[in-house]
């Protein structure tokens, strides 16, 4: 599947200061968030073609929330009603629209159709909620996680369906991506991995991988769904299947499930990153654990060939209030970044990588 999608350039950030300063959080200027990683000086003038490809990957995007939080002041379809789909991913626009790729977790489903699932948590919101995404220059999607089908089977089409509709390209199951940015072929896939045999699933691995790469891709991304819910340390499943992405050829592995940070990990040349946590999650109306981050990794090739690499976090809270959730994720800074920081410094300890205090990424 060849998707097609540029950068959304026409829409303008607008700051709340009021807002950031009520939220009791130490907010990062919005220059920092959209501060692009430095990398080593360019090749010089050796008549070898030079590509660079920047991305930006976040967590779990729910646009929407569960039968039961309907009633809720702060449920997400009254904040879309009272602000529109530009509020959620305002702080954020700056870094996604000077990116060449943005790609999130899609977690929910985005239909009119089907009958609620018989299972703890259903997502639903209508499929114009798609532009939160669209408005804000997210580029690409991962539609692979447990929540594709919480309205049936008709659900996870109709979904898909509406994506391509709003022009929204999305890897899933059934198919992959193809997306081409500044000459480079980039391949992404999406698998959900709970359950089954490792076997089995680095089979599922090895399939997307081939398909991509029967594709002339350059660059393949891979989004996991997997690992334990609220666990900060990823499981030895999570791990095993990691490195065999990475050798089966993979260049970046993103998770995501648990709902919190997890380690990062420098293997083989190429960064897993076990989970992202939630980013604009409407799932749950105040959760405990609000810290998030952006991912942010440049590409430089060679003649198209991947010739270095440098990546760098961006800390974020998925709200910009502390007592509860407004779905609004956003940039911190001073002891607020330092300490996401230091916990995924903590967190990532002997898997070779560590964080600078301005959030760069040193593979060891």
């Amino acid at each position: 599947m060849i998707c097609k999608s540029r950068k959304n350039t026409t829409l303008k950030f607008a700051l709340s200061l009021a807002t950031m300063l009520t939220a009791g959080l130490t907010i990062a200027d919005p220059a920092y968030a959209a501060d692009p990683p430095e990398l080593p000086p360019t090749i010089g003038d050796t008549g070898v073609s030079v590509q660079k490809v920047t991305i930006s990957a976040v967590g779990d995007c729910t646009l929407g929330n569960d039968p039961s939080q309907e009633s809720r002041a702060n449920a997400f379809h009254r904040i879309y009603n009272a602000n529109g789909p530009d509020y959620f991913l305002q702080y954020c626009r700056p870094v996604f629209q000077t990116d060449d790729l943005t790609i999130a977790n899609l977690e929910g489903t985005l239909t009119t159709q089907g009958s609620p699932a018989q299972k703890t948590w259903r997502f639903r919101s209508d499929p114009s909620y798609i532009e939160i995404l669209t408005h804000s220059s997210v580029d690409v999607v991962g539609f692979a996680n447990n929540h594709c089908r919480d309205y049936g089977e008709v659900s996870y089409w109709d979904t898909m369906a509406n994506l391509d509709a709003y022009g929204l390209p999305y890897s899933s199951k059934d198919n992959v991506c193809v997306l081409e940015r500044n000459g480079i072929r980039i391949g992404i896939a999406s698998l959900k991995l709970l359950g089954g045999s490792t076997a089995s699933n680095k089979q599922r691995i090895r399939t997307k991988v081939d398909e991509l790469k029967a594709q002339n891709v350059q660059l393949i991304l891979m989004n996991c769904h997997w690992g334990i819910e609220m666990d900060r340390i990823p499981n030895s499943m999570q791990k095993e299947l990691g490195h065999y992405a990475i050798d089966a050829g993979v260049d970046l592995v993103i998770g995501h499930h648990p709902h919190v940070l997890q380690s990062a990990e420098y293997y083989n040349g190429r960064y897993i990153i076990y989970s992202l946590g939630n980013f604009c999650f409407g799932g749950n109306t105040n959760p405990g654990n609000k810290d998030t981050m952006i991912w942010k990794q440049e590409f430089v090739f060679q003649d198209g060939q991947l010739l270095m690499q440098e990546a760098r976090i961006l800390p974020y809270s998925i709200s910009t209030r502390k007592d509860l959730n407004d779905y609004c994720p956003i940039p911190l800074s001073g002891t607020d970044s330092d300490r996401v920081i230091s916990k995924m410094n903590e967190l990532s300890a002997g898997f070779h990588v560590q964080f600078a205090p301005d959030g760069t990424v040193i593979a060891q």
